[in-house]
């Protein structure tokens, strides 16, 4: 990677994570309702790498906007990508157990995690 890569990234994931964390301020999590800012930044997210997946073809625009600034306002546009292209490329099987496995191991990592630091607190 060069740094010329490397900057487009910083700067395109510092935009994007000041985006989310500007959501969330206005939006802050409550146990008790649903979670509206992440739910909201995950789709509009997935709808962004949707729409610029077909036509952002130069390497510095995709590392500014889909890794960057898409990058630090939801990794789960991407997870969202990797899913549509196993579709996309007719490995649905593999789309279901990527999904599947990362949803699931995902939870149960973050569960586990919360548990060891509670230990070292």
């Amino acid at each position: 990677m060069s740094w010329r890569f490397a900057l487009w990234v910083t700067l395109g994931g510092s935009i994007g994570s000041l985006l989310r964390f500007w959501i969330g301020t206005r939006l802050p999590f409550q146990p008790s309702e649903f979670a509206w800012a992440t739910f909201l930044v995950n789709m509009a997210g997935c709808f962004a790498i949707g729409c610029c997946y077909p036509w952002i073809s130069d390497d510095g625009i995709r590392a500014f906007f889909v890794v960057g600034i898409l990058g630090g306002f939801t990794t789960f546009s991407g997870f969202g990508l990797e899913i549509f292209r196993y579709v996309e490329f007719s490995a649905h099987r593999m789309a279901i157990i990527y999904g599947s496995l990362s949803l699931i191991l995902g939870t149960i990592l973050v569960w586990l995690g919360f548990k060891i630091g509670l230990w070292l607190k």
